[in-house]
């Protein structure tokens, strides 16, 4: 199954899913623009994709790594209550594009968690990957992760 974020197609492998809209009532995942939230729940990630048109200054301005850094800070307080370290700053691949990214360490619901955040930019559009998984299980779950990024389509 695919699904697509504006210009972006993500191969979903099996066990994942979109959550509904419903589901996603309340989750401040796709604050940055449009896209989806995807789940397997039996290997305990959760992946959400959004794209946002910005501006033409505003792409002046700010570069991805500068945007990364803005969206640490802002992770970085709303995790704070959960003991969030950064792990640092990196680049990844997505389909070909050269994403910006972090990885980071909290605490939730007394589980010990992992996340990376990514921006690229794709024919001037900004596109935001969060990636969500169990610390416990990070060997297997940056596998599956790692695999759906590279397999990215970008459609136009």
């Amino acid at each position: 199954m695919e699904i697509r974020i504006n210009a972006m197609s993500i191969t979903i492998p099996e066990g994942f899913r979109a959550l509904s809209a419903e589901e996603r009532a309340g989750m401040q995942f796709l604050e940055n623009g449009e896209g989806e939230v995807l789940q397997d729940s039996g290997r305990h990630i959760m992946i959400s994709a959004a794209w946002k048109k910005h501006g033409r200054l505003a792409n002046l301005l700010a570069s991805p790594k500068d945007a990364i850094r803005a969206m640490e800070k802002k992770i970085a307080g709303a995790l704070k209550a959960g003991g969030y370290e950064c792990d640092g700053f990196l680049q990844e691949e997505v389909g070909g594009e050269t994403a910006e990214a972090f990885r980071c360490r909290y605490t939730a619901q007394e589980t010990a968690m992992s996340a990376e955040s990514l921006i690229m930019v794709h024919n001037g559009i900004h596109y935001y990957v969060h990636c969500y998984w169990r610390t416990a299980l990070e060997a297997d779950s940056l596998a599956v992760i790692r695999e759906m990024l590279k397999n990215v389509n970008w459609l136009s």
